[in-house]
């Protein structure tokens, strides 16, 4: 039984026991009415009877691409390794934990949905990323590993720090099973831990695992991701969730060859010095995307479509706070986020380079100062980070910011919001209209900016 404790309503759990399916695995990142349950932390968007809200959305309808769009429905999960992580950071104190818990996982999302923003992935129906909700996982208990940390602590091993990513993912789509009645819509489940994931070597060189094709499978749509720390983490979700959606990676056999040169779907992600194989890495390859488009075009994704009818109060829940994640997450918070609560922003000169948004230096404060600072072997920063006097990292490049965002908000934030992007693009030309929705006009220019920088890099 769990007891929700903010309305002290009890549900029974059920088990759903699944048919095993073979599906082949490729390995390679939560927003604020927030509830307790059992040792989990969520924020849910708008009113629902949990026992009214089904586990994923799947209309049953006839489309045209002038009447509906793809979107995906997106549940992030901070496990409890990544809780206890944010613990370290604020000193235990619990409501600083989950506050900077929860901008981390809408900084996540946000950089996720930014490389899925305008890259063609459906032919003739625009696809959309929409965060459903976020969940903290507050008790060791209730995490999705629990079985495997427990099974770790009976057989007296030593080192509960490694888990095979395979297995990780099959805990994954258990948990959303058993909890069904209460978690959030969603059409991907998307779970964070600081657990090292495996590959079936044994290696650790696996930083994400999901199953190939799987989404609009009930409880199958899940994808698992070591949280290496921001913008790298955002990557390998975005590699993940990719795989969901019928991609494989670059260069393997079949219809992904000849699609190298670092694009977001290789099977290994590298800092490369060379500019155009760094820009990549927030790319889709020609051949990702043709599967990704081949999927959508069989019919595989008729659970993601949705009218546009619904787009005013769909894109309400995809707005919060109208920051970038990196002014969420300012630099320092990035580098105790990626290497601990004692680590900070390097400041010596020999580690500052002509491009500061593709790698993050970080100083041990534990050490001297004359000890060398560290990164990782990719850790771009993330964007909306502050690179110099008014300047901010985009997509890895540091270029000017929208000083109109500084002094500027939306007078009539529900009015600006039940605007669509199209109407949106006609009035924000008129001064006044701006100075009444100035956060969303410069939301809007942000997108756009980013957008023909992302093809054109």
């Amino acid at each position: 039984m769990v007891r929700i404790a903010s309305n002290s309503f009890i549900y029974t759990l059920l088990c759903n026991f699944m048919p095993e399916k073979q599906f082949e695995v490729w390995s390679a990142v939560h927003f604020q009415r927030r509830m307790k349950s059992a040792g989990v932390a969520f924020g849910k968007k708008g009113k629902f009877f949990l026992q009214q809200v089904p586990l994923f959305r799947n209309p049953k309808i006839q489309h045209d691409s002038s009447s509906f769009r793809y979107q995906i429905d997106i549940l992030i999960v901070a496990d409890y390794s990544v809780y206890t992580s944010f613990m370290h950071i604020v000193r235990d104190d619990e409501y600083s934990a989950l506050s900077a818990t929860n901008d981390y996982l809408y900084a996540i999302f946000e950089q996720v949905r930014s490389i899925y923003d305008g890259n063609g992935l459906s032919e003739n129906v625009p696809v959309t990323l929409n965060l459903a909700s976020t969940m903290t996982i507050i008790r060791e208990d209730d995490c999705p590993f629990a079985p495997f940390l427990k099974q770790t602590e009976l057989n007296n091993l030593e080192n509960a720090t490694q888990m095979n990513g395979i297995d990780a993912v099959n805990y994954v789509q258990k948990w959303v099973a058993d909890y069904s009645q209460w978690i959030p819509a969603h059409n991907h489940i998307i779970v964070l831990t600081r657990i090292d994931l495996l590959s079936s070597k044994g290696d650790s060189s696996t930083q994400g695992m999901a199953y190939v094709g799987a989404m609009c499978r009930v409880a199958e749509s899940a994808s698992v991701v070591e949280d290496v720390g921001g913008m790298a983490t955002a990557v390998i979700a975005a590699h993940e969730l990719a795989h969901s959606l019928g991609a494989f990676h670059d260069g393997t056999a079949g219809p992904a060859e000849n699609c190298g040169r670092n694009y977001l779907m290789s099977a290994t992600v590298s800092s490369s010095d060379d500019e155009q194989k760094f820009f990549n890495t927030f790319k889709f390859s020609p051949c990702s995307i043709q599967q990704i488009q081949l999927f959508f075009a069989n019919g595989t994704a008729d659970c993601l479509l949705r009218s546009k009818s619904r787009e005013k109060r769909l894109r309400r829940t995809s707005r919060r706070k109208h920051r970038k994640p990196g002014e969420l997450l300012v630099q320092q918070n990035q580098c105790k986020i990626a290497f601990g609560a004692h680590y900070s922003v390097c400041l010596r000169k020999e580690y500052l380079s002509k491009d500061p948004c593709r790698r993050l230096w970080c100083k041990n404060r534990k050490l001297r100062k004359t000890e060398p600072c560290e990164t990782k072997l990719y850790l771009p920063l993330l964007d909306g980070t502050k690179c110099g006097h008014d300047k901010w990292c985009l997509g890895g490049n540091c270029v000017a910011t929208d000083k109109e965002r500084e002094n500027c908000d939306d007078l009539n934030s529900s009015m600006c919001l039940e605007l669509s992007d199209e109407k949106l693009r006609k009035y924000c030309h008129s001064e006044q209209f701006r100075s009444l929705c100035c956060v969303t006009c410069s939301q809007l220019a942000y997108r756009k900016i980013f957008t023909t920088s992302f093809h054109n890099s």
